[in-house]
């Protein structure tokens, strides 16, 4: 009787740090591995056990600077199982994310994922800018001395 009490007590905090809590199922990257781009945005997809209540989930994900997630903040919280994010600056950022149950509940946080951004250096930046230009420059030119040539006939 009170094993059978002390349980009831306790139940809510078993609950609560259970993985998954409220029964909510894990949820996993749809990625096999870092992902690697030179263009500061990705696309993060993610899936979790379908289940009866699946159409009141919600997803989390979660942003931070390193793998331990110290300095965080939530990039994306909704229904959706993907997730657009840009604007990342060189180097690496972690991502992770978990589903909210309808009563606020969550489950726990998937393993970490990484998006390496490696944007182009200075010099081949510099190399485009110049070939721009030289592109404006005969451009210009050419409207320039055709704009002379058939003034030129018409006179």
């Amino acid at each position: 009787m009170i094993a059978a009490a002390a349980l009831l007590l306790l139940a809510p905090a078993l609950v609560a740090d259970a993985p998954g809590g409220a029964g909510l199922p894990p949820v996993s990257f749809d990625l096999d591995g870092p992902v690697a781009t030179t263009e500061g945005h990705a696309t993060l997809e993610w899936s979790a056990d379908d289940g009866a209540a699946a159409r009141h989930w919600r997803f989390q994900l979660q942003e931070g600077e390193t793998r331990a997630f110290e300095d965080t903040f939530i990039r994306y919280e909704g229904p959706d199982r993907a997730s657009f994010v840009s604007g990342l600056h060189d180097g690496k950022t972690w991502y992770r994310v978990r589903v909210v149950g309808k009563d606020g509940g969550h489950g726990p946080w998937s393993d970490p994922i990484a998006v390496a951004v490696d944007y182009p250096g200075d010099a081949i930046v510099v190399r485009l800018m110049g070939l721009g230009l030289l592109v404006l420059l005969a451009t210009a030119g050419t409207i320039v001395t055709g704009h002379f040539r058939t003034r030129e006939r018409t006179s």
